[in-house]
């Protein structure tokens, strides 16, 4: 396992480390969630959950302001719980406005119960900065084990480009959570873009052990993150960069507020001066031009097939479509790809499950395969309506329009009349009738084709051919025994 670059902790308390007015949209949209509508409407409440109307929360806030005391925590500046203070909040809300909430207590505490799940945590978080590509000794230990960044993932070319292509601009942080006694909970980590030195974005978090998007762990993320980044200072907001990655939606940009007013600011700058390489041609393009394929590609400048290549708009257009094999999921070139119905194989896998019927043409499953008389393999249908060859014009015909044929010829080596057995459909039987005598022999019964030329050159054959007897020694000799014997009789 390599060594992290820089390394620092932060220690958390069951502390509401967030601003008064998260504190109130939570309570609002809470509310909104638990309360039965038509309970609420029946009340006159619904209209105090929009933001458009005086509201139940903007009571909260003039009531919180009248009876100051600290969110900072879950106890008071002398040390009582404040769990009764936030219900009397809400209940004196209530009561201004002469609205009772059924199971109102039940609710409240509910609302408690939810902002103490969310918002308050105690334990040490420690952080470990690492080079990118630290990414892959890690990739699936942090609860990122189906992450589309990872090797064999959709965009596995994403971690590829951030840790060989943007090297300096990226940066890859663990995050391992301990409770207060210092025992092991879990682990995560987000990717970092830089910004100068004076602004991150963090992105793409996972865990494992524990949720690492809680809103409790947003303020010590940033904290480390500044601690790890040597700032004195920091703000931060839940905003995406527009990087050519996939983003999860849980970005967080942080800045150094000696040197920038706000987060727009970072965007910016990152917009127009910002450049990336193109993982096809090589290329450096302004960050905001480049973008990620939704496919398997082949990138010539990489060398390999990946999916989600980051390329320029030129290259967009002018990249090779690749596949994963539906079985053994290696990525092939489209020019190599096969398609089977709408599933993709590599040629290798394809040959070890498939085979063509000889027929139809048709990709037959190796299994369903049904192998005919000449050892060719069929697919079901052809089998049942199509399983003899023609042995002329070496099409596959049914049972009907197909027969057996002895065709004879003159054998110069041997010097007698030879026949050759094949199968000929019934149409190149038609095309024999023009050059040859045609008929059944009426001693071996057999279709017998004798071409008119073996009988222009041996004339002693007409006889036995206007006799339709074939020239096969057995049925001559039947023939002509038969002829002495009605001569004789």
């Amino acid at each position: 396992m390599i060594e992290p670059i820089k390394e620092t902790k932060v220690e958390m308390k069951q502390t509401l480390l967030f601003p008064e007015e998260d504190f109130f949209y939570e309570v609002r949209k809470f509310l909104y969630w638990n309360i039965p509508f038509e309970e609420a409407k029946e009340k006159g409440l619904e209209r105090y959950f929009y933001d458009e109307e005086p509201n139940l929360i903007d009571d909260l806030k003039r009531i919180y302001n009248s009876r100051p005391r600290t969110l900072r925590n879950f106890f008071d500046e002398k040390g009582r719980p404040i769990t009764n203070y936030v219900k009397g909040l809400v209940r004196q809300a209530l009561k201004e406005r002469n609205i009772k909430i059924e199971e109102e207590e039940k609710i409240i505490s509910k609302l408690l119960s939810e902002i103490r799940n969310w918002y308050g945590e105690e334990g040490i978080l420690k952080f470990y900065l690492y080079k990118p590509y630290a990414f892959f000794d890690f990739q699936g230990l942090c609860g990122d084990e189906h992450s589309c960044f990872r090797q064999g993932g959709c965009n596995e070319a994403h971690s590829i480009w951030m840790s060989e292509y943007m090297e300096n601009e990226f940066r890859f942080i663990v995050i391992k959570f301990y409770d207060k006694e210092d025992v092991y909970i879990g682990q995560g980590r987000c990717w970092l873009y830089i910004v100068n030195n004076n602004a991150v974005f963090a992105t793409n978090f996972y865990s494992v052990g524990f949720d690492i998007k809680r809103h409790c762990f947003k303020y010590p993320i940033a904290r480390g993150i500044r601690q790890l980044m040597g700032w004195k200072d920091a703000h931060f907001t839940r905003k995406d960069i527009p990087l050519p990655i996939y983003l999860n939606g849980d970005g967080l940009i942080i800045w150094n507020p000696k040197v920038y007013n706000a987060s727009d600011e970072i965007i910016k700058e990152v917009s127009e001066t910002k450049r990336g390489v193109c993982m096809n041609c090589g290329g450096s393009f302004p960050l905001y031009s480049l973008t990620y394929l939704d496919d398997d590609y082949y990138l010539k400048d990489y060398g390999e097939i990946l999916g989600g290549g980051i390329v320029c708009e030129d290259c967009k257009y002018d990249v090779e479509k690749a596949y994963r094999c539906e079985r053994c999921r290696t990525p092939i070139p489209e020019s190599e790809a096969v398609l089977v119905d709408d599933a993709v194989y590599c040629e290798q896998c394809y040959s070890e499950l498939y085979t063509v019927c000889e027929i139809c043409e048709r990709d037959v499953y190796v299994e369903d395969a049904l192998v005919d008389a000449y050892g060719n393999y069929l697919c079901q249908d052809c089998f049942e309506r199509y399983r003899y060859l023609c042995e002329e014009c070496e099409e596959y015909y049914s049972d009907e329009d197909i027969c057996s044929v002895q065709i004879f010829h003159w054998d110069d080596e041997k010097e007698f009349f030879d026949f050759t057995e094949k199968q000929i459909c019934t149409g190149c039987l038609r095309n024999w009738e023009k050059d040859a005598y045609i008929y059944n022999c009426r001693c071996c019964e057999y279709l017998t084709i004798i071409p008119k030329e073996l009988v222009e050159k041996h004339p002693y054959l007409r006889e036995l051919v206007e006799n339709e007897v074939c020239l096969h020694p057995t049925c001559e000799e039947e023939y002509r025994t038969s002829k002495l014997s009605e001569e004789v009789a």
